[in-house]
């Protein structure tokens, strides 16, 4: 691998991490999905929980999956998925349609999940420049959190015209995703899948978290912290209303929410 191939990977994963998000949807997301998706605050929180467990259950076997046909492929695959899911979530008119875009959103999620940290940080260390992982990590999860602040800003106004629209407007940019994805050049694999050794390393992750305190106090810990973010993501559109907050300012309010996390990135 190249040293221009590897600079060209790069530059089309810091696109690719700030496309891949469905980056207007924020602000006014769970006035959605019970106004289109007609669903109670109760039936949002059930729902996720089950998504958030699937997304879990299935972080092994996506991890066995990039192994076996490449991390460019499963990273394809989860874009696909992801892209799926919010064209789904677009049109959505029932229930049924957000429990189904978040399955895709699920299989996405855990699809990427590591393949595309693994991909930047594999392609940098072809040419001897792993220790720049953190920092090109670092500035495209800055420029994530920056796309999805001033997108915000839009948000509220558009939904005033059509709830839909934020929603809509998403799409595209996660298409494009797609695109860039097919771009990659994958890095050499240097060993040959093995199903019996993924077998065997899965079972070792599994025995590891099983007997070492530590790892299941930080596996706790990690859980607490989701759980306490996704109660303040899904109880934010309540208080908005609670407090009589316009439908057009949501998105103001949300700018400086995600600015805040920039700051002290």
């Amino acid at each position: 691998m190249t040293e221009k191939e590897v600079n060209r990977n790069v530059k089309l994963y810091k696109w690719f991490f700030v496309l891949i998000e469905p980056l207007f949807i924020g602000p006014t997301l769970i006035l959605y999905l019970q106004q289109i998706g007609k669903m109670s605050l109760s039936q949002i929180y059930v729902m996720e929980a089950v998504v958030v467990a699937g997304f879990v259950i299935l972080e092994i076997p996506s991890g066995a999956l990039a192994d076996l046909i490449g991390r460019k492929k499963t990273i394809f695959l989860g874009a696909v998925c992801m892209l799926a899911g919010k064209i789904v979530l677009a049109l959505v008119t029932s229930p049924v349609c957000v429990w189904i875009s978040n399955i895709f959103w699920m299989v996405s999620m855990s699809m990427r999940s590591g393949a595309d940290y693994a991909f930047l940080y594999d392609s940098l260390k072809k040419v001897g420049r792993e220790s720049e992982f953190k920092k090109i990590q670092g500035v495209a999860q800055s420029n994530l959190f920056l796309a999805l602040a001033f997108c915000s800003l839009s948000a509220g106004f558009l939904s005033e015209t059509d709830m839909r629209l934020p929603f809509v407007l998403s799409v595209p940019g996660i298409m494009v995703s797609c695109i860039i994805t097919m771009m990659f050049k994958e890095t050499p694999r240097t060993e040959k899948y093995a199903a019996k050794k993924q077998k065997e390393l899965m079972k070792l992750s599994i025995l590891f978290v099983k007997n070492h305190k530590k790892m299941r106090w930080i596996i706790a810990f990690s859980i607490l912290v989701t759980v306490s973010s996704k109660i303040w993501f899904f109880s934010y559109n309540p208080y908005f209303e609670l407090v009589n907050l316009d439908l057009r300012y949501y998105g103001i309010m949300f700018f400086f929410f995600r600015n805040k996390g920039t700051l002290h990135f």
